[in-house]
């Protein structure tokens, strides 16, 4: 008679290579130069970046989870490439990635492990500084052109109207804040948070 015995893994072990350890090929170079950063996710993100001596102003790079100073090569993001519009700004929310480019505000979902979803594009929305971005505990909040906006619970407000009116005209706002009608990059004007004590 033989005895017949059976092992039973209730938990296997796994085989690691160097990309599911690292979470990017081998040999790529990680270095990258960039002009904004944000931390969401476990994860650095970088915008208006240089890579390998090429500019690239309108590209995204993420870095891989836990890893928040490595940029590889293959880990870019390029929500409409080679549109002339530059990244400016990136801010966190939640599971929001707010782009602020020059024009245009675009919204990414990154919720989902390496599938971030452009979720909403906000033309005019756009920012010529990062100064003119700002968080608060009710949200970010900017100043462009057109006026002054806050991103709260998935919503653009605009700031200088209540109820569908304006509380000051556009007119009055470019002449007091020195934005020029034909040069977006005119305005002289940043903003900032305070908390009331």
């Amino acid at each position: 008679n033989f005895c017949h015995f059976q092992h039973v893994y209730h938990d296997p072990p796994q085989f690691e290579d160097f990309v599911t350890e690292n979470g990017y090929m081998p040999g790529q170079d990680v270095s990258a130069s960039f002009s904004t950063a944000v931390f969401a996710k476990q994860r650095t993100w970088i915008g208006n970046i240089t890579k390998n001596g090429v500019s690239y102003p309108d590209r995204i790079l993420k870095s891989p989870i836990g890893m928040p100073d490595l940029f590889p090569d293959d880990n870019y993001i390029d929500i409409v490439g080679s549109d002339g519009d530059r990244v400016i700004h990136l801010e966190s929310v939640g599971n929001e990635l707010l782009v602020f480019k020059k024009r245009t505000l675009y919204i990414l979902n990154i919720e989902d492990l390496d599938a971030e979803k452009l979720t909403a594009k906000k033309p005019n929305l756009g920012v010529t500084n990062y100064k003119h971005v700002c968080q608060t505990p009710h949200g970010i909040v900017w100043v462009n052109q057109g006026g002054v906006w806050m991103y709260e619970d998935e919503k653009v407000i605009n700031l200088l109207a209540e109820e569908g009116v304006d509380k000051i005209s556009g007119e009055t706002w470019r002449l007091e804040t020195q934005w020029d009608h034909d040069d977006i990059s005119a305005g002289k004007l940043d903003i900032g948070y305070s908390q009331e004590n």
